[in-house]
């Protein structure tokens, strides 16, 4: 089974016969077989025949939908999990004030121990540095808070914080002159580090909201972050634990391996006032000050030949094996984040006491 990535703004699907065909804007046809493809990922302007999506359809394969810039538009979703039951105890557990706030610290934790774990590693490999030392201070004390709030509001405060922090160790490990991160920013990035960062975020969300439904829980009835109509809470309450050892790791890897080179990123310049961008909810990193009416900004994004090289080591990542420790062996990522899921699932069900994160090592 392969993820297939189209990215064009001429292209066309079509079908032949029991077959996928991409027609690229210079003619170049690709043949693609339904039942080898396990996801097909459209960036950008790419014309699906009705015949082809009827094939799509027919073999339920998901298809997510990303602008040019790699923002999110929306996914194909087949048939609803008939499993009624189950998604009932969901809502029942929306209501549990007092076991939704176990799971959420479980998460919250899980996370904040993998960007300890990260910043750790960094320290060893890079030097003893100023920045080190406070966020690794920084982010041990809000490991502790995390354990003894009261609310999930406060919660997500203390997660907010030592994001900042582990951000700010995180830069020192770019090697790079020309790799510019000076804070995390999104919607849009502005930086060819923040591009990578959101890019990798969105694929990581979407391969997380997959594995989800095919347990057959609600990806809307989540814990930690804010439920909102049509947001897709559960899935980015998920994929928190996994930002980490997959996206942060390998963004790292992109540019200090010069995998990806100046020549793979484009700018947009607009003012703030103007800007067109939707309001994604892929991350939970907290929006920085917004900037002055009529203030110019540079947005950084990948350019084609860019988001190919991430897209291709992504896959090449989320197929990677790592230790699972709750099955005691080695597991692809895209194995665990099925696991994951199916122990929230058991959680819900009652079949389990605790939500336990996927720690990385």
């Amino acid at each position: 089974m392969s993820s297939i990535f189209i990215l064009s703004n001429s292209g066309s699907l079509t079908r032949e016969s029991e077959h996928l065909v991409y027609v690229s804007y210079d003619m170049k046809r690709t043949r693609i077989l339904p039942f080898r493809t396990e996801h097909i990922i459209i960036v950008g302007n790419v014309t699906v025949s009705g015949d082809a999506m009827r094939l799509i359809m027919k073999n339920e394969i998901p298809v997510v939908y990303l602008s040019q810039n790699g923002t999110f538009y929306g996914r194909i979703v087949y048939q609803d999990s008939k499993n009624i039951f189950l998604r009932q105890k969901q809502f029942q557990l929306l209501s549990d004030k007092k076991k939704s706030l176990e799971i959420a610290k479980s998460i919250v934790i899980g996370k904040i121990k993998n960007q300890l774990t990260f910043i750790q590693r960094i320290k060893r490999s890079r030097g003893t540095k100023v920045e080190f030392e406070s966020a690794v201070k920084g982010v041990k004390s809000a490991l502790k808070n995390a354990e003894k709030v009261s609310s999930v509001d406060s919660l997500r405060g203390v997660e907010g914080n030592a994001a900042k922090l582990y951000f700010s160790a995180f830069a020192c490990n770019l090697i790079p002159e020309w790799a510019a991160f000076e804070k995390r920013t999104r919607n849009p990035p502005q930086s060819n580090v923040n591009a990578v960062l959101s890019f990798l975020y969105s694929l990581l969300t979407h391969y997380i909201t997959t594995a989800i439904e095919a347990q057959g829980l609600d990806t809307m009835a989540g814990c930690l972050h804010e439920l909102n109509y049509g947001r897709d809470v559960l899935a980015f309450d998920l994929v928190e634990e996994f930002r980490v050892p997959i996206a942060d790791t390998l963004t790292c890897y992109l540019f200090n391996k010069n995998i990806l080179s100046e020549k793979d990123f484009r700018t947009q310049d607009f003012s703030s006032e103007s800007r067109n961008v939707p309001a994604s909810a892929i991350e939970n990193v907290p929006e920085e000050e917004a900037e002055s009416a009529g203030d110019k900004i540079t947005a950084v994004y990948l350019n084609d030949d860019g988001m190919k090289k991430v897209f291709e080591a992504f896959i090449e990542k989320i197929n990677s094996a790592v230790i699972y420790a709750p099955a005691k062996k080695r597991m692809s990522f895209l194995e665990i984040m099925m696991e994951q899921s199916n122990m929230y699932k058991r959680v819900v069900l009652g079949e389990e006491t605790e939500y336990k994160p996927f720690y990385y090592r």
